[in-house]
């Protein structure tokens, strides 16, 4: 994400169940998950009737990752991207989600 004053902030929309919530990546721990944390997240898929994701769902993620780790990006990517950043900076300046 851009900041007017040069500076990048990196963000992601996490969810949980039915609940989305921008956040900053300097905030998130790369450490594994408990198994009561794993116990809330499932309960909570279970509570909102949300199907938890199946190994096919997985596989194609892991994918969709290897894809992305070996991509080369051209110049109408990154024009897209800084646009979307700039957008993305002021929603969330300004306290509401795109």
């Amino acid at each position: 994400m851009w900041k007017p004053d040069g500076l990048w902030i990196t963000v992601f929309v996490g969810r949980h169940g039915m609940a989305e919530r921008v956040y900053r990546l300097e905030f998130v721990s790369n450490q594994g998950f408990t198994d009561s944390e794993f116990s809330k997240w499932r309960e909570t898929m279970m509570l909102n009737g949300l199907n938890l994701p199946s190994v096919y769902d997985v596989e194609k993620k892991v994918a969709n990752i290897k894809f992305a780790m070996n991509y080369s990006f051209n110049e109408s990517d990154i024009d897209a991207v800084t646009n979307c950043y700039v957008c993305c900076y002021l929603a969330i300046y300004f306290g509401f989600w795109l």
